[in-house]
């Protein structure tokens, strides 16, 4: 992948240039798996400073253009090799991404969006979502806050049944 350098970019622009990498990594699998993971290193990093505020937004805007070109679906059937098309930063990073959707969530003041228009409501919807996907037991003190929110509170709720569902299905399995 060529490295065009982030000078001039917007922390936006850098941050969907940094999930674009990570993206390019992961379906590597002419790579080994330790090689792809140590290339996302410096691109997690940029999506790990939460005090851009851009992350989630990003992530957002991602998973919106695959799902509006209809590529979700057809994903899973195509391959590189044997392994399936990742799409998504967060099937090979779930723990950061919860990271990055807990920082959103404890200062929604700094979040950014990547367009000029954008709506706080854009990036706490989605982290919400995806904490209820990838977080853990300690998020729920959190998701119950929000709980009570008239904008948040619905998507706060199906994110804690998400977690109880998913640590329920742990148990049970384990």
């Amino acid at each position: 992948m060529p490295d065009n350098g982030t000078d001039g970019l917007t922390d936006a622009q850098k941050t969907l240039k940094a999930c674009a990498e990570i993206l390019y990594w992961v379906n590597r699998c002419d790579l080994p798996q330790d090689r792809r993971r140590a290339a996302c290193e410096a691109p997690l990093a940029v999506l790990l400073t939460h005090e851009a505020g851009t992350a989630v937004s990003c992530l957002r805007a991602i998973w919106h253009a695959f799902h509006s070109f209809e590529l979700l679906e057809d994903h899973r059937s195509r391959k590189l090799g044997q392994e399936p098309v990742l799409i998504s930063v967060a099937s090979s990073f779930p723990e950061e991404v919860a990271e990055m959707c807990r920082a959103c969530l404890k200062h929604p003041e700094r979040q950014k969006g990547y367009f000029d228009y954008f709506e706080l409501r854009e990036a706490l919807t989605p982290a919400i979502s995806m904490l209820g996907q990838y977080g853990n037991l300690a998020d729920i003190a959190t998701l119950r806050q929000l709980a009570g929110l008239e904008q948040l509170g619905s998507s706060a709720l199906d994110a804690i049944r998400c977690i109880e569902d998913r640590l329920m299905t742990a148990r049970l399995a384990g």
